[in-house]
């Protein structure tokens, strides 16, 4: 995975998270990830 600007405009994409999908994406993140 590779973070950083896209190459182009066309790169940039806006995704909609449905809201409740928010608990098991935040509770997903809090298990796999570390802070920093």
């Amino acid at each position: 995975m590779l973070l950083g600007p896209p190459k182009s405009k066309a790169g940039v994409r806006t995704v909609t998270i449905p809201a409740a999908i928010i608990p098991h994406l935040t509770a997903h993140m809090n298990k796999y990830t570390k802070e920093g």
